[in-house]
């Protein structure tokens, strides 16, 4: 996963639907916080113990990399 501000951190992903995923990370950015999964580009919705999901802004289509 990659901040807004260039930082990368490892993640692994819970849970991913055309909407959004769910990650288990070592970091909780603040519910709000813009960041990309991948190239999907999205923001912090919730929190939930070790991780948390990411909403997209733009939903993924079936055959998006």
């Amino acid at each position: 996963m990659t901040l807004a501000d260039g930082t990368v951190h490892g993640c692994h992903i819970v849970d991913v639907s055309m909407s959004g995923v769910a990650v288990s990370a070592e970091i909780q950015p603040p519910t709000g916080t813009p960041l990309a999964i991948g190239a999907c580009v999205g923001r912090v919705v919730r929190h939930f113990p070790n991780g948390f999901a990411v909403k997209f802004v733009n939903e993924q289509s079936r055959g998006a990399n």
